[in-house]
């Protein structure tokens, strides 16, 4: 299963890849951007190969939704499941992202459990 993780902040992106490995997702089927501009590149790169999408919700380049519309207009012959990264004060908004598409969400600060349990339903 290849896996897109785009998020802003570089530690974020390690904490994920470090949780995906540790569920045993091979470390060159996990690919990063670290932004939502980048993200896209590598979605059009690897010709949407791509089998799931963990994007953080505010990164640099487009907000979430942005880059969920983005991604529909890009590639509208393929659904992408998104899990999207919030913070405690963007619970708010969790329900719209699940209109725009995105598939479920991720609070931060991440509780190793919780975290697994949902990257584990990957």
């Amino acid at each position: 299963m290849k896996i897109l993780v785009a998020d802003d902040s570089r530690t974020m992106r390690r904490v994920l890849r470090t949780i995906l490995e540790s569920l045993g997702h091979a470390p060159g089927d996990i690919f990063e951007a670290n932004d939502a501009i980048e993200g896209i590149a590598v979605l059009k790169t690897r010709k949407f190969e791509i089998d799931y999408i963990i994007a953080d919700f505010d990164m640099a380049g487009m907000e979430n939704h942005g880059f969920l519309h983005r991604l529909k207009h890009d590639c509208p012959s393929k659904t992408i499941p998104v899990l999207s990264s919030i913070n405690a004060n963007q619970r708010l908004v969790a329900p719209d992202s699940i209109r725009h598409g995105a598939t479920m969400m991720l609070e931060r600060p991440f509780r190793d459990p919780d975290a697994r349990q949902k990257l584990q339903a990957i």
